[in-house]
């Protein structure tokens, strides 16, 4: 197995070098840093699982694409991403009542069973894909409206 990062040409990638080095497993990690869109959707093919441990992504398009490429996708339960991704296609772990530890070995469970479990991570990337064409803007808007008039009419919208 190894791990692409993709983007990461910000802060604190130096660190990132460093501990990867430290860990001996920066041979089993490729950067090629911030990428075109083809280039993305070649990533994305190659790939199994699609890693995105941000702590804020207010909607997340790229886990959309990784979806539609067939990729499970792992992600925090902070921002846009988990609204998205549920058991059926990928795992959401949780962060905002966790410790830095206890999200870190989320990740990691997370990453371990895709990696371990070859029916479960097909499973998901099939569920995925259908998962994503049943999204649609305006579907997403009605659901919004739809939830925003159940709390504060308490009723659903004729």
């Amino acid at each position: 197995h190894h791990l692409v990062l993709v983007g990461g040409d910000g802060w604190g990638m130096d660190e990132v070098y460093e501990q990867l080095g430290d860990a001996g497993i920066k041979n089993h990690v490729h950067f090629p840093g911030y990428v075109r869109d083809e280039q993305l959707r070649a990533l994305f093919a190659a790939a199994s699982v699609y890693l995105h441990p941000s702590l804020y992504d207010g909607f997340g398009l790229n886990v959309l694409e990784a979806m539609a490429a067939g990729l499970p996708v792992i992600c925090l339960d902070l921002g846009g991403p988990p609204t998205m991704v549920d058991e059926t296609c990928g795992q959401v772990v949780p962060a905002k009542s966790a410790t830095q530890e206890e999200v870190i070995e989320g990740l990691y469970n997370a990453l371990s069973r895709f990696a371990d479990d070859r029916a479960y991570r097909q499973h998901c990337s099939k569920c995925a894909k259908v998962k994503v064409k049943s999204m649609s803007w305006r579907d997403t808007v009605a659901d919004t409206y739809k939830e925003i008039s159940v709390r504060a009419l308490g009723k659903t919208p004729s």
